[in-house]
């Protein structure tokens, strides 16, 4: 979406968006990425985020999921507290400009989420929430304590709200009762279709095998059976 070199949106109109990246003009389109920590950092330092995220309101954005600025392990805590902040300000910038946002609920600890839940349950405004479990917060020392502070959060806030996963689906039967919606954001169907496999349900698990093309062979049926696929099985998931 920015130019890395001057810091400029790509499109500036909801076609040139729409041209780029093949999107019907009936789609809704969710602004949503996840990427190493400098990339996030531009973000943070744009001279004007606050015209950044005015500028996004005219290209027919549904939704957009608040920037996830990294919490770790290994540094004084005062920089994850320095995140959870950033991510909460990106967030108001956002939705101050006119745009549909996602609060990225990332934290480390029980107190971290603690903090987030009293903090959405005084601003009725935010009803969406937004969770990355497809880096470190996905393994599975960790997933389990996430996916029980996340719901911990919603069982607190006790007014319906709705959810912005990616990764994380097997987890979903955990998360669905305590949500109103949950969107998944999941590539794996086109990145498995540009390597040419093609997905199975096989005995409740999702499969994929070879299935290789002519040169210059259109991809659009496989591409259309992959999404089928992964959209029938996250929704048995959901179950």
């Amino acid at each position: 979406m920015l130019d890395k070199k001057s810091g400029q949106l790509r499109y500036d109109s909801p076609g040139a968006l729409r041209s780029a990246f093949k999107i019907a003009p009936n789609a809704r389109v969710i602004l949503s990425g996840t990427h190493t920590d400098p990339s996030l950092e531009r973000v943070w330092g744009l001279p004007d985020r606050k015209g950044f995220f005015r500028s996004l309101t005219v290209l027919g954005i549904d939704l957009v999921t608040t920037p996830n600025f990294s919490l770790f392990c290994d540094t004084p805590r005062l920089d994850d507290l320095h995140s959870i902040k950033r991510i909460a300000t990106t967030y108001a910038e956002a939705t101050q400009a006119g745009l549909a946002a996602a609060l990225h609920v990332n934290g480390r600890t029980e107190r971290d989420f603690e903090r987030w839940a009293e903090f959405i349950a005084d601003r009725d405004e935010i009803e969406w929430l937004c969770f990355e479990f497809g880096t470190g917060a996905g393994r599975q020392s960790r997933i389990g304590f996430h996916i029980q502070q996340i719901t911990a959060v919603a069982q607190f806030v006790s007014r319906p709200l709705r959810l912005v996963i990616r990764g994380g689906t097997s987890e979903l039967s955990r998360l669905r009762p305590h949500f109103e919606q949950i969107s998944v954001i999941d590539t794996s169907a086109f990145l498995k279709t540009q390597q040419r496999q093609r997905a199975a349900i096989v005995d409740g698990q999702l499969r994929w095998t070879a299935s290789p093309t002519q040169q210059d062979e259109s991809l659009d049926a496989l591409l259309a059976h992959n999404v089928d696929t992964v959209a029938h099985h996250v929704n048995e998931l959901a179950q």
